[in-house]
């Protein structure tokens, strides 16, 4: 097992008594919150482009100073002749100061229409990434819980055969003192014990590890392992393909916008009402002015290089993705059929460890009755004693094992690990 950072756990977080609160518990978990603030984002990001078809309204003011007179406001020949005759002041000078209201809407904007639809495929794509994330740290819970009690249950053999072989040096203690017993097999017995100790001591510092991965995890302090149980998965499409089959489609959808940048034209109807102030030449009075505009603009692109070359990157990013699923289709099949057959084996392992778990416990019975009888050597006993204990821990990491295949399938298909995984008390 890979060993990892020791860090004390005595006094932090919360004690938790059941496998439902450590799944709600990684279900709140920065991480999770993380990938909310991530959704929300994109989510924002997709509103920002429906903005874009909305009107747009703008102040706008200037101030001018220009080298000559100009013109405030264009003015026929019949009305510069009439204000001429009526002395009145023409908007001509060298200062004008403009304050007005400008609006801008989109009538046709292909690209924006496409964007709007990559948005959107782009949020589901998240979205599902988000729920892939959730259910990759579910399958790490289930995965450390499972060692935990696979260590606790290691822990216990060698706890059984401690008591075991106390129980042995009992029995030949009397024979030791008369000098009928060699001295050599309780000192041997003895430091077979020492043994143990350390191996145990070992187990704690693994165990220790386990409980601060799982604080990590879910902020709660875990002191005792769950007994955890499991029932069938329903096999189904490979779920991570979902995020990446949304991600071609806003790929496809990109491709389409940057070609509308470079094929399609744009067209705006544009208004704009100004009101502009002038120091008269002829009569140095202020002279202000109204003037309004309203059209239709078209823009189209003739020639655009950068546009060509957003469509080729645009595309290779569409290869790029659709070779992603089919990498991604090929590893996720390699890897169910891979625990599918894994699931198989380890129950038949598990069958044939139980039995092999009898065999041991009726041999240890006739090796300490021949130790006792110093018809087999200390050594042999220990050995007999060393099986045993290791039989119970193949059996508990045979079961940690199953629990974490599962765990892998659950994921795999997508199933909720909720419903999958329970704890029995």
């Amino acid at each position: 097992m890979k060993k990892l950072l020791l860090i004390p756990l005595v006094g932090l977080g919360l004690q938790a008594t059941t496998l439902t609160q450590l799944f709600d518990a990684v279900q709140k978990a920065p991480e999770t919150q993380i990938n909310e603030v991530i959704t929300k984002n994109m989510k924002i990001n997709k509103e920002s482009v429906k903005s874009a078809l909305f009107p747009k309204i703008s102040i706008n003011a200037s101030i001018e100073h220009y080298n000559r007179d100009m013109s405030l406001v264009p003015l026929t020949p019949t009305e510069s002749k009439k204000e001429q005759l009526n002395k009145n002041s023409l908007p001509f000078g060298q200062n004008i100061a403009k304050v007005g209201i400008g609006l801008s809407v989109p009538i046709f904007v292909k690209e924006i229409y496409e964007n709007k639809k990559k948005m959107e495929d782009l949020v589901n794509a998240v979205k599902l990434k988000s729920k892939i994330d959730l259910l990759k740290r579910d399958a790490l819970l289930i995965g450390l819980l499972s060692n935990f009690s696979y260590l606790e249950n290691s822990k216990m053999a060698l706890k059984s055969k401690q008591f075991s072989i106390k129980e042995t040096i009992k029995s030949i203690k009397t024979g030791v003192d008369a000098g009928a017993i060699p001295e050599f097999n309780l000192i041997r017995l003895q430091d077979a014990l020492t043994q143990i100790d350390i191996k145990i001591s070992d187990i704690e510092t693994k165990i220790n590890s386990i409980k601060s991965e799982i604080y990590k995890l879910t902020n709660i302090v875990v002191d005792y392992p769950m007994n955890i149980t499991f029932t069938n998965y329903q096999k189904d499409d490979f779920f991570a393909l979902q995020p990446i089959e949304w991600t071609i489609k806003a790929d496809e959808k990109n491709v389409d916008a940057q070609k509308a940048v470079r094929w399609y034209p744009k067209l705006f109807l544009k208004a704009n009402i100004s009101k502009g102030y002038v120091k008269s030449y002829n009569t140095d009075d202020i002279d202000e002015r109204n003037i309004a505009n309203i059209g239709l603009y078209l823009q189209w692109n003739i020639f655009d290089k950068v546009a060509n070359k957003d469509i080729q990157k645009a595309k290779i990013a569409l290869i790029k993705d659709r070779l992603n699923l089919i990498k991604t289709q090929k590893d996720l099949t390699a890897e169910a059929n891979k625990f599918t057959y894994d699931l198989v084996l380890i129950k038949k392992e598990i069958v044939s460890a139980k039995k092999s778990i009898k065999l041991k416990k009726e041999l240890l019975k006739s090796a300490k009755i021949a130790f006792s009888n110093q018809a087999m050597t200390v050594d042999e006993y220990l050995g007999y004693e060393t099986d045993l204990s290791n039989a119970k821990a193949t059996l508990a990491g045979l079961d940690a094992q199953l629990k974490e295949t599962v765990a892998n399938l659950v994921f795999i298909y997508g199933n909720d690990f909720k419903s999958i995984f329970k704890e029995q008390k």
